[in-house]
């Protein structure tokens, strides 16, 4: 439910944050600076809802196509790969 969605992210907080996850950047950034290959660990505990795990959900994998689809309309030009498991 994406209320559990919701809260779940407010649980995280800034202090669990910073364990968890494994770049300082969001993923349009990264792809700014150069970034062209991307390893996603995929969760699906939370049902209806595909999340990047690494520990704890980070952010929904729809959010991180969205940065990664506003960079290629953006570049065309450019080259990508992006490596999906579960984790």
């Amino acid at each position: 439910p994406p209320e559990l969605s919701k809260n779940y992210t407010t649980l995280l907080g800034t202090i669990v944050k910073q364990f968890v996850l494994t770049q300082k950047y969001d993923i349009f950034q990264q792809l700014q600076y150069g970034i062209r290959v991307f390893d996603f660990r995929v969760n699906t505990l939370i049902p209806g809802t595909v999340w990047l795990s690494h520990t704890a959900f980070t952010i929904p994998l729809e959010e991180a196509f969205q940065h990664i689809s506003d960079f290629i309309n953006k570049n065309p030009d450019k080259i990508h790969m992006l490596e999906l498991r579960e984790s």
